[in-house]
């Protein structure tokens, strides 16, 4: 296989963040970035405000009640969107 054929992806700083609370200095993102660029990684992850990381429980909760997740995404857009005991609860008397 061909190098232009494959693209590498790191994520470092993205899945790193879930161990430190993405706390990272601006020194850091640097070194990694330049360290990665040398080495010849074709993509980073940026670490951007805005983005949720992790896992999402909502979506986890409708792929676990076999679900589509569009009531996943409209309940995030909603004030309540931490209140995963009650995503969950509405969803099951969506099943009954």
């Amino acid at each position: 296989m061909y190098r232009d054929q494959i693209k590498v992806l790191d994520c470092t700083i993205r899945d790193g963040g879930l161990i430190n609370n993405h706390y990272f200095t601006d020194e850091f993102v640097s070194s990694a970035y330049r360290a990665l660029t040398k080495s010849g990684i074709d993509y980073m992850i940026p670490m951007r405000k805005g983005i949720e990381w992790g896992y999402i429980i909502p979506y986890m909760v409708t792929g676990i009640l076999n679900e589509h997740p569009r009531s996943a995404i409209a309940y995030r857009k909603t004030d309540d969107r931490d209140k995963f005991a009650e995503f969950y609860e509405q969803m099951r008397e969506t099943q009954e």
